[in-house]
């Protein structure tokens, strides 16, 4: 008998399918074909989901997933329910070629300062009461640096705005 939690990814599954003209990979990408839990034309997703305020997410969660998009010709997303609320996170360039026909003053940027001279973080923070905080009249968009690596996080009213859903 699926748990709660495997209730609720499958459910996110399905949603984030249905959302972006995409499909659920058999087994939830644990085969040897299909990696990630969903894929769209473009897009490989990798979906997570927790009951908690707060999510980290790890730079290796981030770069398997994006290596297995790579794998599928594909660009990654890392798609978080954190209660009620979803997040997707790309990588800066991939960022960088969906909003290049948006003003820039669409967006509001906050900037999560995650790597430090003495020890470089290795995850992204998602707290849902800090990202209630940051609600604008603009779409709010944090930007990463992890290692060395960035990203940019997006709430899913934002990803779907820019992907024309």
């Amino acid at each position: 008998m699926p748990t709660d939690n495997q209730k609720a990814s499958r459910k996110q599954e399905k949603q984030v399918a249905a959302d972006n003209a995409g499909r659920i990979n058999p087994g939830s990408g644990n085969g040897w074909r299909f990696k990630n839990d969903v894929r769209s034309a473009t897009v490989s997703f990798e979906c997570k989901t927790t009951t908690q305020d707060r999510y980290s997410l790890k730079l290796s969660e981030l770069q398997t997933a994006h290596s297995h998009a790579l794998a599928d010709g594909k660009d990654m997303a890392f798609v978080i329910d954190i209660r009620d609320k979803r997040y997707y996170t790309v990588e800066h360039n991939d960022w960088l070629a969906m909003t290049e026909e948006w003003p820039a003053n669409d967006f509001a940027y906050y900037d999560t300062m995650t790597t430090r001279a003495s020890a470089p973080l290795k995850r992204i923070e998602l707290d849902v009461q800090e990202t209630q905080a940051l609600a604008t009249k603009q779409d709010p968009v944090w930007r990463n640096e992890i290692q060395g690596r960035r990203y940019v996080t997006v709430r899913d009213y934002t990803w779907h705005m820019l992907r024309g859903d």
